[in-house]
Protein backbone atom coordinates (compact mmCIF):
# COMPACT_ATOMS: atom_id res chain seq x y z
CA UNK A 1 0.00 0.00 0.00
CA UNK A 2 3.17 2.18 0.99
CA UNK A 3 4.51 1.92 -2.54
CA UNK A 4 0.70 1.69 -4.42
CA UNK A 5 0.85 5.57 -2.71
CA UNK A 6 4.21 6.77 -3.28
CA UNK A 7 3.45 5.50 -7.05
CA UNK A 8 6.43 3.48 -7.41
CA UNK A 9 5.30 0.50 -9.63
CA UNK A 10 8.61 -1.35 -9.40
CA UNK A 11 8.59 -2.10 -5.72
CA UNK A 12 4.59 -2.98 -6.17
CA UNK A 13 5.92 -5.23 -8.87
CA UNK A 14 8.36 -6.74 -6.46
CA UNK A 15 6.17 -7.24 -3.52
CA UNK A 16 3.57 -9.14 -6.35
CA UNK A 17 6.39 -11.23 -7.33
CA UNK A 18 7.06 -12.38 -3.68
CA UNK A 19 3.43 -13.03 -3.15
CA UNK A 20 2.20 -9.90 -0.97
CA UNK A 21 -1.80 -9.94 -0.14
CA UNK A 22 -3.20 -7.01 -2.92
CA UNK A 23 -6.53 -7.95 -0.65
CA UNK A 24 -5.60 -5.77 2.86
CA UNK A 25 -7.82 -3.39 3.36
CA UNK A 26 -6.17 -0.82 6.47
CA UNK A 27 -8.00 0.81 9.94
CA UNK A 28 -9.64 3.44 7.83
CA UNK A 29 -11.28 0.62 5.28
CA UNK A 30 -9.11 1.62 2.10
CA UNK A 31 -7.52 -1.28 -0.08
CA UNK A 32 -4.83 -1.36 -2.57
CA UNK A 33 -6.80 0.96 -5.08
CA UNK A 34 -7.21 3.45 -2.65
CA UNK A 35 -3.56 3.92 -2.08
CA UNK A 36 -2.87 3.36 -5.52
CA UNK A 37 -5.12 6.11 -6.59
CA UNK A 38 -3.28 8.43 -4.14
CA UNK A 39 0.28 7.57 -5.59
CA UNK A 40 -1.48 9.42 -9.25
CA UNK A 41 0.44 6.23 -10.84
CA UNK A 42 -2.17 5.56 -14.24
CA UNK A 43 -0.25 2.00 -14.76
CA UNK A 44 -0.41 0.28 -10.71
CA UNK A 45 -4.42 1.38 -10.71
CA UNK A 46 -4.54 -0.08 -14.35
CA UNK A 47 -2.12 -3.30 -13.33
CA UNK A 48 -4.77 -3.29 -10.29
CA UNK A 49 -8.12 -2.97 -11.91
CA UNK A 50 -6.74 -5.97 -14.59
CA UNK A 51 -6.01 -8.32 -11.26
CA UNK A 52 -9.95 -7.47 -10.59
CA UNK A 53 -8.34 -7.34 -6.48
CA UNK A 54 -10.21 -4.47 -5.28
CA UNK A 55 -14.00 -3.46 -6.83
CA UNK A 56 -13.59 0.01 -8.94
CA UNK A 57 -16.34 1.69 -6.05
CA UNK A 58 -15.10 -0.02 -3.03
CA UNK A 59 -15.73 2.05 -0.50
CA UNK A 60 -13.31 2.97 2.78
CA UNK A 61 -14.71 3.84 6.53
CA UNK A 62 -15.77 6.88 5.18
CA UNK A 63 -17.63 6.12 2.25
CA UNK A 64 -14.98 7.17 -0.19
CA UNK A 65 -14.29 5.57 -3.47
CA UNK A 66 -10.72 5.37 -5.22
CA UNK A 67 -12.13 7.86 -7.68
CA UNK A 68 -13.03 10.62 -5.03
CA UNK A 69 -9.19 10.03 -3.88
CA UNK A 70 -7.82 10.74 -7.02
CA UNK A 71 -10.10 13.68 -7.47
CA UNK A 72 -9.17 15.03 -4.15
CA UNK A 73 -5.83 14.98 -5.07
CA UNK A 74 -6.35 16.57 -8.35
CA UNK A 75 -5.08 13.58 -10.58
CA UNK A 76 -6.95 13.43 -13.49
CA UNK A 77 -5.22 10.94 -15.48
CA UNK A 78 -6.34 8.38 -13.22
CA UNK A 79 -9.78 9.92 -12.58
CA UNK A 80 -9.77 9.52 -16.36
CA UNK A 81 -8.75 6.10 -16.23
CA UNK A 82 -11.22 5.11 -13.46
CA UNK A 83 -13.93 6.37 -15.38
CA UNK A 84 -13.06 4.76 -18.97
CA UNK A 85 -13.24 1.64 -16.64
CA UNK A 86 -16.80 2.49 -15.53
CA UNK A 87 -16.25 3.91 -11.90
CA UNK A 88 -19.71 5.19 -10.57
CA UNK A 89 -19.04 9.08 -10.32
CA UNK A 90 -22.63 9.85 -8.54
CA UNK A 91 -21.66 8.15 -5.14
CA UNK A 92 -21.70 10.04 -2.00
CA UNK A 93 -19.83 9.54 0.81
CA UNK A 94 -20.96 8.96 4.37
CA UNK A 95 -20.28 13.14 5.21
CA UNK A 96 -22.68 13.82 2.31
CA UNK A 97 -19.70 14.83 -0.08
CA UNK A 98 -20.03 14.13 -3.52
CA UNK A 99 -17.16 14.33 -6.63
CA UNK A 100 -17.59 17.80 -7.26
CA UNK A 101 -17.13 18.49 -3.55
CA UNK A 102 -14.14 16.48 -3.38
CA UNK A 103 -12.79 17.53 -6.38
CA UNK A 104 -12.76 21.46 -5.73
CA UNK A 105 -10.39 20.27 -3.04
CA UNK A 106 -8.25 19.08 -5.86
CA UNK A 107 -7.11 22.31 -7.45
CA UNK A 108 -7.64 21.06 -10.86
CA UNK A 109 -10.24 22.73 -13.22
CA UNK A 110 -10.03 20.05 -15.42
CA UNK A 111 -12.09 17.55 -13.42
CA UNK A 112 -14.25 20.32 -12.06
CA UNK A 113 -15.16 20.93 -15.60
CA UNK A 114 -15.64 17.28 -16.86
CA UNK A 115 -17.41 16.83 -13.29
CA UNK A 116 -20.35 19.74 -14.20
CA UNK A 117 -20.08 18.79 -17.94
CA UNK A 118 -21.59 14.94 -16.74
CA UNK A 119 -24.40 16.74 -14.64
CA UNK A 120 -24.28 14.18 -12.09
CA UNK A 121 -23.57 16.62 -9.14
CA UNK A 122 -25.55 19.73 -8.66
CA UNK A 123 -23.22 23.02 -8.67
CA UNK A 124 -24.68 23.94 -5.63
CA UNK A 125 -24.98 20.74 -3.64
CA UNK A 126 -24.42 20.55 0.26
CA UNK A 127 -23.02 18.25 2.79
CA UNK A 128 -24.20 16.77 5.52
CA UNK A 129 -22.78 20.19 7.30
CA UNK A 130 -24.11 22.08 4.52
CA UNK A 131 -20.79 22.94 2.45
CA UNK A 132 -21.30 23.67 -1.48
CA UNK A 133 -18.50 22.46 -3.49
CA UNK A 134 -17.51 26.16 -3.67
CA UNK A 135 -17.19 26.75 -0.02
CA UNK A 136 -14.53 23.77 -0.34
CA UNK A 137 -12.53 25.34 -3.15
CA UNK A 138 -12.23 28.63 -1.24
CA UNK A 139 -11.33 26.52 2.37
CA UNK A 140 -8.54 25.30 0.25
CA UNK A 141 -7.70 28.54 -1.52
CA UNK A 142 -8.39 27.12 -4.91
CA UNK A 143 -8.75 30.26 -6.77
CA UNK A 144 -9.33 29.03 -10.22
CA UNK A 145 -11.82 26.11 -8.81
CA UNK A 146 -13.90 29.02 -7.42
CA UNK A 147 -13.95 31.08 -10.34
CA UNK A 148 -14.51 28.36 -12.78
CA UNK A 149 -17.69 27.72 -10.06
CA UNK A 150 -18.66 31.05 -10.01
CA UNK A 151 -18.40 31.50 -14.11
CA UNK A 152 -20.77 28.39 -14.03
CA UNK A 153 -23.46 30.21 -12.09
CA UNK A 154 -22.60 28.71 -8.45
CA UNK A 155 -24.78 30.39 -5.34
CA UNK A 156 -22.24 32.29 -3.17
Amino acid sequence: MYAAKKGNKKVVDLLVSKGCNLSVVDNLGGNILHAACLGDNEDIVKDLLSRGIADIDSRDNQGRTPAMYAAAKGYKKVVDLLVSKGCNLSVVDDPGRNVLHVACLGDNEDIVKDVLSRGIADIDSRDDQGRTPVMYAAKKGNKKVVDLLVSKGCNL
